[in-house]
């Protein structure tokens, strides 16, 4: 079929597919342009036969002469049998459940989006199989949603691809249809060991243009396989912005060629390695999980006079504290502790010794969680694109390693092993200095705090409740002689998991936990005549009931968004022009993306992980929010309004609550303004993923919190009925939760969609009986018990996949571009829609 007879063709087809289908059933046709380019980009394959594993509505079958198509839909099977004649085997069935024999020359796929499969995400779950029946030297012509190529959910997929085939192309297209807005690419993927350069185009508006400039070399540029590993897409490698990523790439690190040196092992020849000798000889095999393992009989011994005669030779001989790294075969890397002029490195391994300043540096790169993650990533990233995995010294010299300040934190916490070794190691972070079990005359105190070398503050880390407290005459006399001894020096305490200061034989509740520099304010106690002795009394303040660590954490967090805030503030009040004023913010949303990444260094748990980016989170919305007025932006402001008024409808609209309102169009007008020449994948879009994700939970936490605990305190009343509610919605004390403690992450729970494995059998039959009562009288009526279920579990599993692939890596510096905005949206608002149909079926 030629060129023109294609054009023909498809406008044949789209006259038939369009009296098929109603342009409002959610699908649409691929456009005639993006259709011609993989019609062409095939035709050169000059394969025999094709496989298409989604044909969509039928269009994809003009791509390919000779073809099997498959799809589940009645109706496309009526457009083609309508439409083609022969060499189209059409197949109704679903392709991930079919075993299909033999294999292709060529595959054109378009995964479906979006959809949850048996075999999990239906991008994933297509590309995989299709990839498993090309033919040796095969290619597959892959047409995807920007995210596939940059999204961390996909991270794993992109590894294989370039682990076990050859990515040979990445065009970045603009729109894929008109019923979309989702941008796409094309990558082509062969069958075949890596190709060591890979071609990639930026967007094209012209689409013959670019497949003419790719046959003759004439558009695009390539970029080494060593170069692409965590992401495909196209803009992120465009050369014009070489330097910024490099730039970003290596912010507060250094290269590890600084701080230690490389050294190749030694190559030891065939005769010169003995059963026995002097110096063991180190390979690959010997290095496993972070360790050496000596196997017996199988070492190699190699002597001293080879040693001396080889110029190499004395450099090679290990020394205690040494790091060996595996540079071919399977990458493992050890810590050599043993003798010193007793073991030697063969050429396989590369020994990374420690500069004498630097010692301690290195050490934590190789034992820390930051330090090992950074390294494992860097390692997997230099050995993908080869077909034998080597890993090259210059590789390892350029290797970077993370701040020193960072791991130094994390090994204080991940060392504390219990709680008052932690929260000094807490309170070291806030700027004190503390002394663990200081001694003061006869007085014995768990932390002292000091300031510049004077003692300003007692801490007594001994968890205590309130009922310990209470007419306990002993512990009065205790605090009593204990402030008598210490004089003007505070004395603090924690009672009910929250800090206390012992001010004239009452305890005061803190607004905050104690920080150097920085006087408290608590609510003074009226002056007694005379202290009582044997009695204690407690003035409470507004408890947060969370943990010790938690709260201190959470401090660190906002200490240090008040310090950005404080830098930020001089150049802030001349900024009027919101495009100014979303830069500004998006520098200093990068700011609480570094501080929070360290605070998340320091998580114990995967609860304290989701507290800490639920923190950011809040406080980045509003700070957008107050910063970022996008109401001043009338025009842009209202034309938002009306296209989301528009999208939800209005009876949903109404049911939304204003703070969602405003987040989701703050988050449109902000989207738009950070558009522009070359900006679309240096920009961080996580301040408008952070808009859409907090919309989501305000609705989400109004009914499944706040109503619900509401509900649950009527038909249950009293404290004695607490243990009739839900597990997921009391906190540790079983005490009903407040909706500022509800997060993204209890929405799997509380919808039971997750479960805690140490609930008993009788609490999760509970949770979920009380879910179903709820939603039956409040939120869902009108439906049966196994409708209202499986209505919620979904709705759980796409909350999560918000919550992981948009929520959570806003946090993270970085991670989220344009295509992940434009996804987020999708998913929430725009196509799937998420956020619409939990509110059509909410009764309000």
């Amino acid at each position: 079929m030629s060129a023109g007879g294609f054009e023909q063709k498809y406008s044949e087809f789209e006259t038939i597919a369009r009296r098929k289908y109603d342009r409002n059933m959610g699908v649409f046709l691929v456009s005639k342009e993006v259709l011609k380019f993989i019609y062409l980009l095939n035709r050169d394959l000059d394969s025999d036969r094709s496989l298409i594993p989604n044909v969509g509505m039928g269009e994809l079958a003009l791509c390919a002469e000779n073809v099997d198509a498959y799809s589940i839909s009645a109706d496309t099977r009526e457009i083609i049998e309508d439409f083609y004649a022969d060499g189209l085997n059409f197949v109704q069935a679903d392709f991930l459940n079919i075993d299909i024999v033999g294999k292709y020359s060529s595959i054109i796929l378009f995964p479906p989006m979006g959809v949850r499969t048996e075999q999990g995400r239906s991008e994933v779950a297509y590309i995989e199989k299709s990839l498993k029946l090309l033919a040796e030297n095969g290619s597959a012509i892959i047409l995807v949603p920007q995210n596939i190529l940059t999204a961390p959910a996909f991270r794993e997929m992109r590894e294989k691809i370039i682990k076990e085939y050859s990515l040979e192309a990445v065009f970045t297209l603009n729109r894929i249809s008109r019923g979309t807005g989702v941008q796409c690419s094309i990558m082509i993927v062969q069958n075949k060991a890596q190709n060591e350069r890979i071609f990639m185009s930026l967007a094209e508006e012209n689409l013959e243009n670019l497949y003419d400039g790719y046959k003759n070399g004439q558009c695009g540029f390539y970029v080494t396989a060593e170069e692409v590993y965590d992401r495909f897409d196209a803009n992120y490698y465009d050369p014009a912005y070489k330097e910024v990523r490099e730039l970003v790439q290596r912010r507060d690190t250094v290269k590890l060629g600084d701080i230690a040196d490389i050294i190749n092992g030694c190559m030891i020849p065939s005769e010169e390695r003995k059963d026995h000798g002097e110096y063991i000889i180190i390979k690959p095999q010997n290095i496993s999980k972070g360790k050496l393992h000596f196997d017996g009989g199988r070492n190699a011994y190699c002597n001293a006079s080879f040693i001396s005669a080889n110029r190499r030779g004395e450099r090679c001989i290990l020394k205690n504290g040494d790091v060996l790294i595996s540079t071919t075969g399977r990458t493992d890397w050890a810590f050599y502790h043993g003798e010193e002029d007793y073991a030697i490195a063969n050429q396989h391994v590369a020994i990374i010794r420690g500069k004498q300043e630097y010692e301690e540096w290195l050490r934590l790169f190789f034992s820390t969680r930051t330090g090992i993650e950074a390294l494992e990533t860097q390692l997997r990233f230099m050995d993908h694109g080869s077909v034998f995995n080597h890993i090259s010294t210059r590789g390892l010299v350029d290797m970077y390693v993370p701040d020193i300040k960072m791991m130094k934190a994390a090994e204080r916490i991940d060392n504390a092993v219990d709680l008052e070794a932690k929260v000094a190691s807490l309170f070291k972070e806030l700027g004190w200095t503390v002394d663990e079990g200081y001694r003061d005359n006869r007085f014995a105190y768990d932390l002292a705090l000091k300031e510049h070398g004077e003692l300003k503050g007692i801490v007594e880390v001994k968890a205590y409740e309130s009922a310990q407290i209470e007419n306990n005459s002993h512990l009065a006399k205790q605090l009593f002689a204990m402030k008598q001894n210490i004089g003007e020096v505070s004395l603090y305490l924690f009672v009910d998991d929250d800090i206390y200061e012992y001010i004239d034989g009452t305890l005061e509740h803190l607004p905050e936990l104690p920080r150097p520099g920085k006087k408290q304010t608590v609510k003074k106690a009226i002056k007694k005549e005379k202290i009582d002795r044997d009695t204690i009394s407690i003035e409470k303040g507004n408890i947060e009931e969370s943990s010790i660590a938690d709260r201190i954490t959470m401090e660190l967090i906002l200490r240090g968004i008040e310090d950005i805030k404080e830098s930020a503030h001089r150049i802030e009040n001349k900024v009027d022009d919101i495009a100014e004023k979303i830069e500004l913010l998006s520098k200093q949303i990068s700011g609480y993306q570094s501080l929070v990444n360290r605070q998340l260094e320091l998580a114990v748990s995967p609860e304290e992980v989701e507290r800490i980016i639920h923190a950011f989170s809040e406080e980045c919305a509003e700070r957008i929010l107050t910063e970022v007025d996008t109401k001043k932006s009338e025009k842009e402001y209202n034309t938002e309004l009306n296209k989301l008024i528009n999208k939800f409808g209005e009876d949903a609209w109404k049911k939304m609550d204003e703070s969602s309102r405003t987040f989701l169009i703050s988050s449109k007008v902000i989207f738009k303004n950070l558009t522009g020449p070359g900006l679309e994948d240096i920009v961080d879009y996580s301040g408008v993923c952070l808009l859409v994700t907090k919309a989501l939970e305000v609705e989400i936490s109004k009914r499944f919190c706040k109503n619900y605990v509401d509900y649950l305190k009527v038909k249950y009343p009293g404290r004695a009925n607490y243990n009739q509610f839900p597990t997921p919605l009391l906190n540790k004390y079983g005490k009903p939760i407040k909706p500022k403690e509800f997060t993204l992450g209890s929405v799997a729970y509380v919808l039971c969609y997750s479960v805690d494995e140490d609930l008993t059998e009788e609490q999760k039959n509970n949770n979920k009986e009380k879910l179903i009562e709820y939603s039956k009288e409040k939120l869902l009526s009108g439906k049966t018990e196994e409708e209202i279920m499986d209505m919620l579990l979904d709705y759980a599993e796409s909350i999560e996949e918000v919550r992981k692939d948009y929520r959570n890596p806003s946090a993270h510096t970085n991670e989220l571009r344009r295509v992940d905005a434009e996804e987020c949206f999708a998913l929430v608002v725009d196509v799937q829609q998420l956020l619409k149909k939990m509110l059509d079926s909410f009764n309000e």
